[in-house]
This record gives C-alpha cells, sequence and structure tokens, in this order.
C-alpha cells in the first residue's frame, strides 16, 4: 500500500481523501491529506480539508491550525473563512471569531455569508430577533452552499425550540441564565463543500 500511494500525485491523494471522507474513514482521509500536504504544503483545498477533518474527531486545535493556514494560504476561500470563524465561536472564542470574519466585509451586506455571521453575532449577543432575520435572509439568498442552508435551519430550529421553552417558563427566565440555542457545529457535507466555495463569492 505504501509503494502505492507513494507513486501518486498530490492531486490524485486529495480526490482519495475526498472519497474516504465521503465514506466517514477519517483516518484514511487523514493519511492521505497528510501525504498530500508532504507534497504540496500550499495547497489550501487540502489544508482546510485536513482541518476539516481534525474538527470531525474531536481535535479542535489541529482543526483550527490548520483551517487558518488554508484561509491564509487563499483568502478568497469565503467558505472557509466563514467556518473557521464559526469553530472558534462554537469554542467560546468570540473575539477570534470576529476578526476572522472580517475577510468577509469585502462581500457586501447582503452576501449570504454576511447574513449568517451577522445573524450568530446576534445570537452570540442574544438579539434573538435578529438572529432569526439575518438567518432567514441569508437562507433565502443561498443559492450555492446547500449544505450551509441545512447547518443554517438547524441553528434557527434550535433557536424556536429555545425560545418555546422560554414561553412555557414564562416569566422565570432566571431559571435559565444565559441559555442560548448552541450554533450548530457543521456536518462533514458542509466541510467539503467549503473548499468548492472559491468561485461563489
Amino acid at each position: 500500500m505504501a509503494h502505492n500511494l507513494d507513486r501518486l500525485d498530490a492531486e490524485e491523494l486529495f480526490s482519495l481523501a475526498l472519497e474516504r471522507v465521503n465514506s466517514n474513514a477519517h483516518g484514511e482521509a487523514i493519511d492521505y491529506l497528510k501525504r498530500a500536504l508532504d507534497l504540496n504544503p500550499s495547497d489550501a483545498g487540502a489544508c482546510y480539508l485536513l482541518g476539516a477533518e481534525y474538527a470531525q474527531i474531536g481535535m479542535m486545535d489541529r482543526g483550527l491550525e490548520f483551517m487558518a493556514k488554508a484561509v491564509k494560504l487563499d483568502p478568497q476561500l469565503h467558505t472557509g473563512v466563514f467556518q473557521l470563524g464559526l469553530l472558534y465561536l462554537s469554542s467560546g472564542r468570540q473575539a477570534e471569531a470576529a476578526i476572522t470574519w472580517q475577510g468577509l466585509d469585502g462581500l457586501g451586506e447582503d452576501h449570504p455569508l454576511v447574513l449568517f455571521k451577522s445573524g450568530l453575532e446576534a445570537l452570540e449577543r442574544s438579539e434573538f430577533d435578529i438572529c432569526r432575520q439575518m438567518l432567514e435572509r441569508g437562507i433565502k439568498g443561498n443559492m450555492v452552499n446547500p449544505a450551509l442552508n441545512v447547518d443554517m435551519t438547524r441553528v434557527l430550529e434550535k433557536l424556536s425550540t429555545m425560545l418555546g421553552n422560554q414561553a412555557v417558563v414564562g416569566d422565570n427566565e432566571a431559571s435559565i441564565p444565559g441559555a442560548k440555542p448552541e450554533a450548530a457545529v457543521p456536518g462533514e457535507h458542509f466541510f467539503i463543500s467549503a473548499y468548492r466555495d472559491k468561485e461563489s463569492h
């Protein structure tokens, strides 16, 4: 097996890694991606997907490291910029998320990724109506990344559930101090789609 892999170039290894990701074979995918990066360390797509795989298996520090490297290599990977910010946010690192999301500023306020990040920032501030409005507008305008719509819809569902629970509790909001719906950690299809989104900004 090792001998055969030694004959593959970086593009072939990356394609094999994608196939393994789609099959939930995280260990093999990581192996292929590391080999691909040995051959081409500046491959933003391989860096991103490796970071995504690390995030999938719970190695968040390594996930963030490789995603950050991917965005540095290719600042036009806008879905990657959004995803990196979301992972920072999910890790409780709001300041780093905000800094990362500045990379989306040039897209315009009506771009789906900008609407999504604005909605999630509103969620962090407990501005639930604004969060809902922003996410719904983003979903409506996002025609290029269905996987991202699925994840943002999940956030809206959690928000609706949480607000419904608050209504049942009534005015006794002290019983759920600081309660917020968790931002959905994107699934594999969203991770995979991110590096393909270079042409959709």
